[in-house]
């Protein structure tokens, strides 16, 4: 388990691991974050700034907005990705896995291959009769 005194400490040079502090950081979300939402990727990315580096970085300052800004890019290029795989239009996926992709991680179930293709036609109709 990787914690955050594991990489304020390979940071500040106290430790010294095999792997890196990036590989560190990397592993900390990997492993031991748990949570698919981009908003909560990106509010720890914050929160580890703040304590790795002793700084402040204040809610929707530039540095705050640039973790979110980094965070929702990643996470959109992610569902592009998977939109291209299952032949679809990008917004349309996110439509359908909204509340997978945004919601509380821990109520996340499981809807099967059919499942997705049925949400996914859901919400091309939804989308055409809301543009």
């Amino acid at each position: 388990m990787t914690t955050l005194d594991d990489i304020k400490k390979c940071y500040a040079g106290q430790i010294e691991d095999e792997d890196d502090f990036a590989d560190l950081c990397h592993r900390y979300f990997e492993d031991d974050f748990d949570s698919n939402s981009w908003v909560d990727i990106y509010e720890e990315g914050v929160r580890i700034h703040n304590k790795v580096f002793d700084d402040d970085v204040e809610e929707h300052s530039p540095k705050s907005d640039m973790y979110a800004v980094v965070a929702a890019a990643s996470a959109w290029g992610v569902m592009n990705t998977f939109a291209r795989i299952l032949g679809v239009d990008q917004k349309t996926l996110f439509w359908a896995i909204e509340d997978w992709y945004e919601g509380d991680s821990k109520r996340i179930f499981s809807i099967g291959a059919d499942g997705l293709m049925a949400l996914i036609a859901e919400a091309e109709k939804d989308m055409a009769e809301d543009p």
